[in-house]
């Protein structure tokens, strides 16, 4: 089973309906890519100077279906319409259980 951990910081001039966008549309992804075994996204709650504003926990059974994920047309429109104009920095992390 591999993790998929990511956590988004938004830029400062990036409007808060955007985070919220965001973790709308990442929700409604498990349904339309059959390779999601487990998907958990939500907003920052403590808003530390070190907190990212979105946060994802994902799983999936191998790095393959992980790639068949990032891939994915559903996937690449959150990514290019929710993420990429919004985003000051991005990090991920990928591990094995």
């Amino acid at each position: 089973m591999i993790q998929h951990v990511v956590l988004i910081r938004f830029k400062k001039d990036a409007p808060v309906r955007a985070q919220e966008d965001l973790v709308t549309a990442l929700r409604e992804l498990p349904p339309m890519i059959e390779e999601i075994r487990e998907y958990r996204v939500g907003l920052d709650v403590v808003h530390g100077p070190n907190s990212a504003e979105v946060g994802l926990v994902s799983s999936f059974d191998d790095l393959d279906a992980l790639q068949r994920y990032r891939v994915h047309p559903a996937h690449q429109k959150v990514l290019k319409e929710k993420i990429l104009p919004f985003m000051e920095s991005i990090t991920a992390s990928d591990f094995e259980l």
